[in-house]
């Protein structure tokens, strides 16, 4: 049976405008397979973007002075983003006195002042006349000698947070039993 559609004015019929309509489902098994890849496939991706929480991996353990014969050298930067002198100077130390032992290259501590501050300037020229007057004794090198100096300071000082070192302004000074514990740099200042 033909239904004519519309007439030659536009007009539609009705019957043509109502009636069954089919629907599909995608409920079949090849977009459950789908769905379900995809989010096995982001599970996986958050899990390898953070492989320290969900995988451990092995740290070594013991330091063995080839693991810097083939580097040229090592550099330890210590920036000092407005801290104040003391701030500084015990990131400083703490950076001297992890110098590994026997290393096989080159050791540098490198100091970034961001405000070009003076008395940052004076205090790392301090330090350095201090490792210059460090003497070379007992049959080690001039090396151990310096890393034993500054790791025997970092134990004295190591408990000195940076609520105990805190003379960044002028009318809080260091508390005289922390200063003490820096008693080397009490008259420097």
């Amino acid at each position: 049976m033909y239904i004519k559609l519309s007439s030659k004015d536009g007009y539609i019929n009705q019957t043509a405008l109502v009636g069954y309509v089919g629907y599909e489902k995608n409920q079949t098994a090849p977009v459950w397979l789908f769905c379900y890849v995809l989010l096995i496939g982001f599970g996986v991706k958050a899990v390898m973007l953070c492989p320290g929480v969900f995988s451990p991996y092995p740290h070594f353990r013991r330091y063995d002075p080839e693991l810097t014969a083939n580097l040229r050298y090592i550099t330890v930067c210590i920036p000092s983003a407005g801290e104040n002198k003391c701030v500084v100077l015990r990131n400083v130390v703490g950076a001297i006195g992890c110098m590994p032992k026997d290393c096989r290259c080159r050791y540098h501590v490198t100091f970034v002042d961001e405000g070009h501050r003076n008395e940052q300037k004076i205090m790392f020229m301090k330090l350095a006349a201090i490792i210059d007057r460090i003497p070379n004794f007992g049959g080690v090198t001039y090396e151990e000698n310096v890393s034993k100096f500054f790791q025997t300071w970092v134990e004295e000082t190591k408990k000195l947070d940076l609520a105990k070192v805190k003379d960044g302004a002028k009318t809080e000074d260091v508390e005289p039993q922390y200063m003490v514990r820096n008693s080397l740099w009490k008259n420097s200042f």
